[in-house]
């Protein structure tokens, strides 16, 4: 689910959106 996610944005957007700390929160949140 996480790797999906992350697939899904460009790498630009996944970079910007995804935080070591929080991890893919920010990436999940904008995509759900």
């Amino acid at each position: 689910m996480r790797q999906g996610a992350a697939n899904a944005f460009p790498p630009s957007i996944r970079e910007t959106e995804y935080d070591p700390d929080q991890g893919l929160v920010q990436g999940q949140r904008d995509a759900l």
